[in-house]
């Protein structure tokens, strides 16, 4: 499930409306390779793949992330209640405790995604930037007596 909770979260942060990019995980040896440069448009390798089940539970709700954090979160406590969690509570609290980190970062890159970038802030910015593509040299050329000097200085700070 965990794998399945970082697919998701990256699913999600890029934005997929389908789950169909998730694809079951293929070995990979070290002879083998990683085959290829993942992008925007790669498919999101899941360890163990997507039961039919959860699949169509995960196609339901818009809110994927939360979902699988459920279902990790109650895999947590019936393995605790089970004894297959025995270690002492303190130990125990780390794991939801990084569970719940991770939700945190995951909401703030999500709120990153989500704010739009001003274009007002955008094109002020590229004014900025070619106003001081042209003004920059001149008051260089004005201040540093050696023309080779200032011709270096001033390519080096606007390359």
């Amino acid at each position: 499930l965990a794998s399945l909770l970082h697919a998701v979260a990256l699913h999600s942060l890029r934005r997929d409306k389908s789950i169909a990019s998730m694809q079951p995980r293929q070995l990979v040896t070290w002879e083998s390779g990683a085959g290829g440069t993942p992008s925007v448009h790669s498919p999101i390798q899941v360890w163990g793949g997507l039961v039919p089940a959860e699949a169509h539970k995960l196609k339901k709700t818009p809110e994927r992330v939360h979902v699988v954090l459920a279902w990790l979160t109650r895999l947590l406590v019936r393995r605790r209640k089970g004894g297959g969690l025995s270690h002492d509570a303190p130990i125990v609290s780390r794991v939801y405790q990084v569970l719940s980190d991770g939700t945190l970062w995951y909401l703030n890159a999500l709120k990153v995604v989500d704010t739009p970038f001003p274009l007002a802030y955008a094109q002020l910015n590229s004014l900025i930037c070619f106003v001081n593509l042209g003004l920059f040299p001149l008051l260089v050329a004005d201040k540093i007596a050696s023309i080779s000097l200032a011709a270096v200085v001033s390519f080096g700070s606007i390359a």
